[in-house]
Protein backbone atom coordinates (compact mmCIF):
# COMPACT_ATOMS: atom_id res chain seq x y z
CA UNK A 1 0.00 0.00 0.00
CA UNK A 2 1.38 2.91 -0.83
CA UNK A 3 1.19 6.26 0.95
CA UNK A 4 -0.30 9.54 -0.83
CA UNK A 5 2.95 11.35 -0.92
CA UNK A 6 4.51 8.30 -2.65
CA UNK A 7 1.34 8.06 -5.33
CA UNK A 8 2.09 12.44 -5.29
CA UNK A 9 5.95 11.36 -6.08
CA UNK A 10 5.29 8.79 -9.06
CA UNK A 11 3.04 10.74 -10.99
CA UNK A 12 5.65 13.81 -10.73
CA UNK A 13 8.53 11.05 -11.96
CA UNK A 14 6.09 10.21 -14.49
CA UNK A 15 5.41 13.35 -15.81
CA UNK A 16 8.93 14.78 -15.80
CA UNK A 17 10.05 11.20 -17.70
CA UNK A 18 7.38 12.45 -20.46
CA UNK A 19 8.49 15.36 -20.45
CA UNK A 20 12.26 14.64 -21.31
CA UNK A 21 10.97 11.92 -23.89
CA UNK A 22 8.79 14.99 -25.47
CA UNK A 23 12.15 17.02 -25.34
CA UNK A 24 14.17 14.12 -26.90
CA UNK A 25 12.02 14.11 -29.73
CA UNK A 26 11.89 18.09 -30.55
CA UNK A 27 15.66 17.76 -30.42
CA UNK A 28 15.65 15.32 -33.42
CA UNK A 29 13.24 17.73 -35.00
CA UNK A 30 15.33 20.35 -34.41
CA UNK A 31 18.62 18.48 -36.09
CA UNK A 32 16.44 17.60 -39.11
CA UNK A 33 14.56 20.83 -39.90
CA UNK A 34 15.93 23.28 -42.40
CA UNK A 35 13.29 25.99 -41.74
CA UNK A 36 14.68 28.31 -38.89
CA UNK A 37 11.12 29.48 -38.12
CA UNK A 38 10.47 26.13 -37.49
CA UNK A 39 13.26 25.44 -35.41
CA UNK A 40 12.84 28.53 -33.73
CA UNK A 41 9.14 27.28 -32.21
CA UNK A 42 10.65 23.92 -31.60
CA UNK A 43 13.90 25.27 -29.34
CA UNK A 44 11.33 27.79 -27.85
CA UNK A 45 8.86 24.54 -27.12
CA UNK A 46 12.24 22.30 -25.49
CA UNK A 47 13.01 25.36 -23.37
CA UNK A 48 9.66 25.44 -21.97
CA UNK A 49 9.91 22.09 -21.59
CA UNK A 50 13.58 22.02 -19.90
CA UNK A 51 12.08 24.72 -17.65
CA UNK A 52 8.75 22.71 -16.09
CA UNK A 53 11.11 19.56 -16.08
CA UNK A 54 13.46 21.78 -13.53
CA UNK A 55 10.36 22.65 -11.95
CA UNK A 56 8.94 19.65 -10.97
CA UNK A 57 12.20 17.84 -9.90
CA UNK A 58 12.41 20.83 -7.15
CA UNK A 59 8.83 20.29 -5.93
CA UNK A 60 9.68 16.48 -6.37
CA UNK A 61 13.52 16.93 -4.10
CA UNK A 62 10.87 19.63 -1.82
CA UNK A 63 8.25 17.34 -1.51
CA UNK A 64 10.59 13.63 -0.30
CA UNK A 65 12.34 16.28 2.52
CA UNK A 66 9.24 17.32 3.46
CA UNK A 67 7.74 13.96 4.14
CA UNK A 68 8.83 12.42 7.61
CA UNK A 69 9.86 9.66 6.23
CA UNK A 70 12.82 11.26 4.11
CA UNK A 71 13.35 13.99 6.49
CA UNK A 72 17.39 15.26 6.34
CA UNK A 73 18.56 16.38 9.91
CA UNK A 74 19.47 20.06 9.20
CA UNK A 75 22.68 21.54 9.87
CA UNK A 76 21.51 24.73 11.80
CA UNK A 77 23.92 26.16 13.92
CA UNK A 78 27.21 24.59 15.14
CA UNK A 79 26.41 23.11 18.89
CA UNK A 80 26.18 25.59 21.55
CA UNK A 81 29.40 24.52 24.10
CA UNK A 82 27.21 26.12 26.89
CA UNK A 83 24.30 23.84 26.47
CA UNK A 84 26.40 21.17 26.42
CA UNK A 85 27.68 22.22 29.30
CA UNK A 86 24.72 22.47 30.98
CA UNK A 87 23.29 19.39 29.80
CA UNK A 88 26.05 17.32 31.29
CA UNK A 89 25.43 19.65 34.55
CA UNK A 90 22.21 17.83 34.51
CA UNK A 91 22.79 14.67 33.73
CA UNK A 92 25.36 14.50 36.69
CA UNK A 93 22.64 15.65 39.06
CA UNK A 94 19.58 15.96 38.15
CA UNK A 95 17.70 17.80 41.14
CA UNK A 96 20.35 20.80 40.81
CA UNK A 97 18.79 24.05 40.82
CA UNK A 98 19.70 26.94 38.41
CA UNK A 99 21.31 29.23 40.79
CA UNK A 100 23.53 25.90 41.38
CA UNK A 101 24.54 25.37 37.59
CA UNK A 102 25.07 29.29 37.03
CA UNK A 103 28.15 28.76 39.94
CA UNK A 104 29.48 25.87 37.97
CA UNK A 105 28.99 27.57 34.84
CA UNK A 106 31.19 30.82 35.88
CA UNK A 107 33.46 28.05 37.65
CA UNK A 108 34.13 26.80 33.68
CA UNK A 109 33.78 30.54 32.10
CA UNK A 110 37.04 31.20 34.28
CA UNK A 111 39.17 29.05 32.27
CA UNK A 112 36.66 29.22 28.71
CA UNK A 113 35.16 32.51 27.40
CA UNK A 114 32.90 29.87 25.50
CA UNK A 115 30.56 28.81 28.61
CA UNK A 116 30.53 33.13 29.50
CA UNK A 117 26.70 33.76 29.43
CA UNK A 118 24.85 34.85 26.11
CA UNK A 119 26.08 38.39 24.97
CA UNK A 120 22.56 39.44 24.80
CA UNK A 121 22.01 39.15 28.40
CA UNK A 122 24.56 41.95 28.88
CA UNK A 123 26.28 40.17 32.10
CA UNK A 124 29.70 39.23 32.29
CA UNK A 125 28.83 36.16 34.78
CA UNK A 126 26.40 33.42 35.62
CA UNK A 127 25.54 34.42 38.74
CA UNK A 128 24.88 38.15 37.47
CA UNK A 129 22.35 37.30 35.18
CA UNK A 130 20.42 34.94 37.39
CA UNK A 131 20.33 37.96 39.90
CA UNK A 132 19.44 40.16 36.99
CA UNK A 133 16.67 38.40 35.85
CA UNK A 134 16.11 34.66 37.35
CA UNK A 135 13.23 33.91 34.87
CA UNK A 136 15.04 34.16 31.65
CA UNK A 137 18.19 32.31 33.05
CA UNK A 138 15.89 29.47 34.20
CA UNK A 139 14.03 29.36 31.83
CA UNK A 140 17.01 29.07 29.28
CA UNK A 141 18.24 26.30 31.53
CA UNK A 142 15.21 24.45 31.73
CA UNK A 143 14.84 24.04 27.98
CA UNK A 144 18.17 22.24 27.55
CA UNK A 145 17.57 18.01 27.66
CA UNK A 146 20.03 15.78 29.08
CA UNK A 147 22.46 14.32 27.09
CA UNK A 148 21.19 11.07 25.65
Amino acid sequence: MHTWSQNYRRKIRRRIQEMQDRSDEIKVKVDQSTDNMFRHLLLEEMFQLEKNIAELEIADRGRVYATSEFRIKRSGRASDKRKLAIAEIKQKNPKITAREICKKMDQRAETAPEFQPPKTWKAQFWLHAYQQSPAKVRTYISKIKNIS
